[in-house]
């Protein structure tokens, strides 16, 4: 009998702007138009009869949890617990998937046989090109925060793994990437403090939290590839257009 083996599959990535050039294959599905009434048809029909695999985040952060239940959808919570400053690399692109990926089967190893489809994620911001990751203290998540009232953009680099596992083993994991900006008008001192003690910023990579009530007023705009609402997902930690995709991929919604 032949043994199932681990896929990972590279869906179509964001663009990434001037700092990074795309390096994530590209997945391009075709239709025969003459057959789509047939495979919408049949694929419906596997929807309702097939039992849907349980839906597990893989992160404790509250900002993909909003994320994912504004989709309405019903799932699990699984912490990774993994030292994310083990794993290390000097490129954002690499650095997350890295991390995702680490993520993912730290959490598959605590499904005891489950049938489960788990989503996990990493994010950095990069801001004049250095790699910015949750701050260590409040020193730093202040200067951080000072640093953008400069008006340069920040981009945001995250990257999405979905896992599918049946008896506990892995047998798919679909990846993508997306990119995300922000652009802040001067943060004043008033701005700064109240962030700083809410404390919200110390989960967030690059202590950036734009839901935030004395950031928020201050956010110039925020853009990226699929629209405003998509990227304001994408830098809250969890790209609703992407994770949607690699969620139908994978049959689970």
């Amino acid at each position: 009998m032949r043994q199932k083996r681990e896929v990972v599959e590279y869906l179509p990535t964001a663009h990434l702007g001037r700092f990074f050039f795309e390096r994530i294959a590209l997945l391009a599905l075709t239709e025969l138009p003459a057959l789509a009434k047939l495979g919408n048809a049949l694929f419906n029909y596997g929807r309702h009869t097939m039992q849907k695999k349980t839906i597990i985040l893989g992160s404790e952060s509250p900002h993909r949890r909003t994320v994912l239940q504004r989709l309405e959808l019903e799932f699990e919570v699984i912490a990774p617990q993994i030292d994310e400053r083990a794993i290390r690399h000097t490129d954002p692109i690499s650095l997350t998937m890295l991390l995702a990926k680490a993520k993912a089967e730290a959490v598959v190893g605590r499904l005891a046989g489950r049938d489960s489809v788990v989503i996990t994620a990493d994010q950095v911001v990069v801001w004049n090109g250095k790699i910015r990751e949750k701050p260590a203290h409040l020193d730093e998540a202040r200067r951080f925060l000072m640093d953008y009232s400069s008006g340069e953009p920040v981009t945001h680099v995250t990257s999405v793994y979905v896992t599918e596992v049946e008896a506990g083993r892995i047998v798919r994991q679909l990846a993508t990437v997306d990119s995300a900006y922000v652009e802040f008008f001067p943060l004043p001192e008033v701005a700064l403090l109240g962030a700083l003690k809410r404390g919200n910023v110390l989960r967030s990579a690059g202590a950036v939290v734009i839901e935030d009530p004395d950031v928020s007023p201050h956010v110039r705009r925020v853009w990226g590839t699929y629209g405003a609402s998509d990227a304001r997902s994408s830098v809250m930690g969890l790209p609703v257009f992407l994770t949607k995709h690699l969620l139908r991929h994978c049959g689970a919604i």
